[in-house]
């Protein structure tokens, strides 16, 4: 995995991070901005979180910041492709001010 996020970084298709815990400096988890399109305004998100670390809003937290980060590279929209069964993380992307269109979920970024 980590050799492909090299990969896709270098090629400017993906921008990842790692999710580190404060109190140990393990990393828990990933978040990152991939599939750009052409003109670069919209992307896709994605993020995995070490299960023993689910429910203390640190995906929350992450994501607020990673949203951010998009609007200064000038991403207006952004889309999650989240499968229908994956109902924490629908829940996630809604409290984060997704809506569900044609099966993905969307928001759009206030400009920075």
């Amino acid at each position: 995995m980590m050799a492909s996020v090299v990969r896709l970084e270098q090629t400017g298709e993906s921008l990842e991070w790692a999710i580190v815990e404060r109190k140990s400096n393990k990393v828990i988890g990933t978040c990152g901005l991939h599939s750009f399109s052409e003109a670069g305004y919209c992307c896709e998100v994605g993020c995995l979180l070490n299960a023993a670390y689910w429910r203390r809003g640190l995906m929350s937290e992450a994501l607020q910041l990673l949203f951010t980060h998009a609007g200064t590279l000038g991403v207006t929209r952004l889309t999650a492709d989240i499968d229908a069964d994956n109902v924490r993380s629908i829940a996630l992307f809604e409290k984060l001010g997704f809506k569900a269109h044609a099966g993905r979920y969307q928001r759009t970024l206030p400009f920075v």
